[in-house]
């Protein structure tokens, strides 16, 4: 493949994945373009993280790549998961013949049809999203021409999900923000509390009650009742607070 070609598939890659309005939407589009762009590939799987250290598959374009992420688990080890750890290209020419995580190795050869992969981190300068494993039935299909493409396209990826995910963390941020607003604005028109008491009674009720704080805000607001136990948490001291 030479450079202008190369250049007008990332670039269709780009806008097309920049046209998702979500982040599962684009990386179930990434997986089918990635099969579609690079040359060797025949079937492709995202994992992402989750909670900082959890890996799990997010998008696939088959059953194929599933499968591999799944024995990646249950051994605990593979290329995917040493992409994500490490922040490297993982290549793997052979698996059968692959020492480098041999229970994994083992376990794929019996149980899939996955021959070869390429693993490509999904990061971005601020940002671990997880990684890009290309899958191939046939040993050494990934030749250098499918390391250059793959790469490329897995920055195009990286920056779009995590472009959906920055979004959505703002969004989640702001719709907490407004609950704690409103739940609060409950509880000073009921007890006649200022903001900073009501505040510190929602904090008070999910500590006593083992729940979070959005989960007591959200009861407050769709049911617009406070049970005993919360009338109790949320009333001024007898004392008037001295």
């Amino acid at each position: 493949m030479q450079w202008p070609e190369l250049s007008e598939q990332i670039s269709r890659v780009a806008r097309s994945l920049a046209s998702e309005t979500d982040t599962q939407t684009t990386l179930d589009l990434a997986v089918h373009l990635a099969v579609e762009v690079v040359p060797g590939c025949e079937e492709a799987g995202i994992s992402v993280v989750e909670a900082k250290t959890r890996v799990s598959t997010a998008a696939a374009s088959g059953d194929l790549p599933r499968a591999v992420d799944r024995l990646q688990h249950e051994q605990g080890e593979g290329p995917c998961l040493s992409a994500v750890r490490e922040d490297v290209l993982v290549s793997v020419p052979d698996v059968a013949v692959e020492q480098r995580w041999p229970g994994w190795a083992r376990a794929t050869v019996a149980a899939s049809e996955v021959r070869s992969m390429l693993c490509f981190p999904l990061v971005t300068h601020d940002r671990r999203v997880g990684a890009l494993s290309l899958c191939a039935r046939t040993p050494r299909a990934f030749d250098p021409t499918d390391v250059q493409v793959g790469r490329a396209f897995a920055t195009q990826v990286a920056l779009a999900a995590a472009g959906h995910q920055s979004a959505a963390s703002a969004e989640s941020a702001l719709e907490f923000h407004n609950l704690i607003g409103q739940a609060q604005g409950i509880l000073m028109e009921r007890f006649e509390l200022d903001a900073i008491r009501a505040l510190g009674a929602l904090r008070r009720v999910s500590q006593e009650s083992n729940r979070k704080l959005r989960d007591v805000a959200r009861e407050i607001v769709d049911t617009r009742a406070i049970p005993e136990a919360r009338r109790r948490a949320a009333s001024p001291p007898v004392d008037g607070g001295r």
